[in-house]
């Protein structure tokens, strides 16, 4: 971007050093931010921004490949992390639901 920004590459340098400020756990969890800290301490960390992305019909994965600055091995893990988390999420509702009500789905 900045190589076809000829003016204001200045407020593009400005602003794309503060979405990484702010959205740095996001870009520890895509792993196009190597911080020491672990992700889940760190601004928008929680694994929940990235399972309602995928959940979100709009989003699904398009913000994955077309986004995230990465190799496509990384982009497949992330992909795999996410789809695991749902499916984690998925169950523990499942399990919640049949305690609660004594019958199976």
């Amino acid at each position: 971007m900045l190589n076809t920004t000829r003016h204001l590459a200045g407020f593009v340098k400005a602003l794309q050093k503060s979405l990484q400020r702010r959205f740095r756990g996001i870009f520890a969890n895509v792993r196009m931010d190597d911080s020491a800290q672990p992700a889940g301490d760190l601004p928008f960390g929680d694994m929940v921004y990235m399972m309602s992305a995928l959940l979100d019909p709009s989003f699904c994965f398009f913000w994955l490949e077309q986004d995230v600055l990465a190799p496509d091995e990384v982009k497949s893990e992330v992909k795999e992390m996410i789809m695991d988390l749902v499916l984690a999420e998925a169950r523990k509702v499942t399990i919640l639901a049949e305690s609660s009500s004594g019958k199976p789905f």
